[in-house]
């Protein structure tokens, strides 16, 4: 594939490389814009909780379930959506101010929020975006709770071109996707088929917080990303695996952006690859 960070920005979408808002690196970017975060703070008495080892495997087993995708948090709205009537919550998108308090459906499916949910489609491109603070609870006991936004577009241009975000806080469980514990999210994705992928921003999910940061995927290295990879331990210090220039998925590991922890692996090309196929919706 071979293509250069700026060929990541289409002309309909806007793409990854502002970082102006909070990061979710654990401080805001500098007035500067430079992407980089203030200085750290570290006690003289800290000590790695974990080894490089652990933290690789602790990233690993994160991802395991899949990168986040907007399909999952839309389809499960629009599913549950249809589950309601006339009265309750009255329309087949949308949360009014009607239910804001809560009504329970005919069909056992209590709604509580509100919503804005909007579907473009024409000869250029497709874009779905769903926010709001709700609650959704079926009469099978599975609960949608969200209180941010989600979205995803297409381009049909030549290669398609594809992008997504996902913000605040959702949960959608019981269920065997990455919704399936609480999530704190403020990520987006741009993909260009056939030519790259792109992923960066923070996750907090369960007791994980993760950032990815300008991670990218092109053919050029066997399927495996370059950029950054981050994982927060419970003191409050990351540990930041350098894939930079890398094409093989290992890289330097550092420790409170201090304390260098040697090398670490991961293996994020199945899970690339499931981004890719998931954002790819035309």
């Amino acid at each position: 594939m071979g293509v250069s960070r700026s060929a990541l920005v289409p002309s309909l979408i806007w793409i990854l490389a502002c970082t102006g808002a909070t990061t979710g690196q654990g401080s805001a970017a500098t007035a500067q814009d430079t992407g980089e975060p203030f200085g750290w703070v570290v006690s003289e008495e800290a000590e790695p909780a974990w080894t490089a080892e652990e933290a690789m495997s602790r990233l690993q087993d994160a991802v395991a379930v899949g990168l986040p995708q907007p399909a999952v948090a839309l389809d499960t709205y629009l599913a549950l959506m249809g589950t309601g009537d006339d009265a309750c919550p009255g329309h087949d998108t949308v949360l009014t101010d009607s239910v804001v308090h809560g009504c329970l459906a005919e069909s056992g499916t209590w709604f509580e929020g509100v919503t804005e949910y909007t579907f473009e489609d024409d000869v250029n491109y497709q874009v779905q975006v769903l926010a709001g603070d709700f609650f959704i609870r079926s009469d099978a006991d599975e609960l949608l709770e969200a209180g941010g936004h989600t979205a995803r577009w297409a381009s049909r241009s030549d290669p398609p071109e594809y992008g997504m975000e996902l913000g605040g806080s959702w949960v959608w469980t019981p269920s065997d996707t990455f919704l399936d514990l609480e999530n704190s999210l403020a990520i987006e994705a741009a993909l260009i088929v056939d030519s790259s992928l792109a992923l960066h921003g923070g996750w907090g999910r369960g007791d994980v917080d993760l950032f990815f940061d300008q991670l990218t995927w092109t053919d050029d290295c066997d399927g495996h990303p370059t950029g950054g990879l981050w994982i927060r331990e419970p003191a409050g210090y990351w540990y930041v695996l350098d894939l930079t220039g890398s094409c093989d998925g290992c890289g330097p590991i550092t420790w409170a952006d201090q304390r260098s922890l040697g090398t670490g692996c991961v293996d994020l090309r199945a899970a690339g690859e499931q981004l890719a196929q998931d954002m790819a919706f035309l």
